[in-house]
């Protein structure tokens, strides 16, 4: 790598030394090189005060874009806070780019797995926020936005997006390509700008997907199934044949993927959802290290698989919550684990977990005589039949007594119906279930 610390102004004014800075990131970009581009920056971040102080600004600005190039390909080992301004400032640079070359939803994926799992819904949160608040003009034309011409800047084509579906009359899985294809701003782009609009829409929506579920989840993964071995990474199966990934999904891996189902094996799981603080921190990583492996073999386990397979078959059916209720209740009276979970998550996924129970007169008559008779105390059922505390109770009862449920899996059920339904707006189920950090187990939040 260059060596610029010992640089003098006249050095970074040199042309063929510029040059090869640009060779030098170039190299970093091509091998993604996160940690060579990374002390490069901090480097040049150091030298900016010097730099931003020439008399020849177009010189100025080809440091500015090799500055910001350099931080883009390290952006997994930048400081949180670091990536949160880069987001809120800079990141419509990186749209510009090749994704092939610089897929900037694979690096904030990146910057998450390095992130303790009890953090990185909450993280998402803020990335969100500052995508919305990014004034950068990533499309030269202007748009229509509630009637009103206005700048083609990312904060208003994501408004622009959110108000395209907020009558709710869109399916949310379809809403992107609804969106592209019916759009008239859309229909006014070329196809560069279209591509470019897509990549932010596809970031906007991958950070609204919890990180405990497989979807969202950034870690690579490890499973076996029928004496075959299987990756999974950003939410994609692949067959790994003696070393070799094979993706089972349409789609490009690209150098980081490969990278990440390569190394699957050497698989690291972060701390898992925790609501104590009065532990060691020797003992505190301990019992995070066991949440986690429980948590990682539960989601790598033959239950979980077959969630998985009902979701994708019940995903295809009219999503009306009447509907919903029928396979659930039926699921529940067959005993068929997999498929009465694969509801809940459905209807959690799709922020109707209140309308769900609140309005189902069989949960309301049932549960409120079980309370009775057990002198749990109703007064708070009595006023709002789906608030939190007896949805916990109730999906405790459902898991454990009927389905039959070890006590961990069935908390740990708990915890990804909660982020569920957190991230589709429904954040009176955020904490349905919790990892202890005192106790080492997986709890209800009753």
């Amino acid at each position: 790598m260059l060596m610029i610390k010992a640089w003098t102004t006249e050095d970074f004014l040199d042309k063929e030394k510029f040059q090869a800075l640009q060779e030098t990131a170039r190299e970093f970009l091509l091998t993604d090189d996160e940690q060579e581009a990374h002390l490069l920056y901090k480097d040049l971040n150091q030298k900016w005060q010097t730099i931003s102080g020439f008399e020849d600004k177009n010189r100025v600005n080809d440091y500015e874009q090799l500055l910001l190039t350099l931080k883009l390909i390290a952006l997994p080992r930048l400081e949180d806070e670091e990536v949160i301004e880069c987001t809120r400032k800079e990141i419509g640079f990186a749209l510009e780019f090749d994704q092939e070359e610089l897929n900037i939803k694979n690096k904030i994926r990146r910057k998450l797995a390095n992130m303790p799992l009890v953090s990185r819904d909450g993280y998402k949160e803020r990335l969100i926020k500052a995508l919305e608040e990014n004034e950068q003009v990533f499309i030269e034309s202007n748009i229509e936005v509630s009637g009103a011409k206005t700048r083609g800047t990312i904060a208003n084509w994501l408004k622009d997006y959110r108000l395209f579906n907020l009558d709710g009359k869109i399916d949310e899985k379809l809403a992107k390509a609804e969106y592209l294809f019916r759009s008239r701003n859309v229909l006014m782009l070329d196809n560069k700008e279209r591509a470019k609009l897509k990549t932010l829409l596809d970031l906007y929506d991958d950070w609204h997907i919890s990180s405990y579920t497989l979807a969202g989840y950034e870690d690579p993964l490890l499973f076996e199934d029928d004496g075959k071995l299987y990756g999974v990474y950003q939410g994609e199966i692949f067959s790994l044949d003696e070393g070799t990934p094979t993706r089972e999904s349409d789609g490009n891996l690209g150098l980081a993927g490969k990278k990440a189902v390569t190394d699957l094996k050497n698989i690291k799981v972060e701390p898992v959802l925790s609501r104590e603080e009065t532990v060691t921190v020797e003992d505190k990583e301990k019992i995070e290290s066991k949440l986690n492996g429980a948590y990682h073999n539960f989601i790598s386990g033959d239950l979980w698989r077959g969630i998985l397979s009902a979701k994708d078959k019940l995903r295809g059916e009219n999503g009306e919550v009447k509907i919903w209720r029928n396979h659930f209740y039926q699921a529940v009276n067959g005993g068929k684990k997999d498929e009465a979970v694969a509801v809940l998550l459905l209807a959690a996924e799709d922020g109707k977990l209140n309308e769900f129970f609140g309005s189902d007169q069989r949960f309301i008559n049932f549960w409120g005589a079980y309370l009775v008779k057990n002198n749990l105390g109703k007064e708070l059922f009595d006023n709002d039949p789906a608030n939190a505390k007896d949805m916990a109770r109730f999906l405790q009862y459902i898991l454990e007594k009927r389905l039959g449920i070890n006590s961990q899996e069935a908390a740990m059920i708990g915890v990804m119906v909660a982020n569920a339904a957190r991230g589709a707006g429904e954040t009176e189920y955020k904490i349905l279930a919790y990892g202890d950090l005192e106790s080492g187990e997986f709890r209800w939040n009753t």
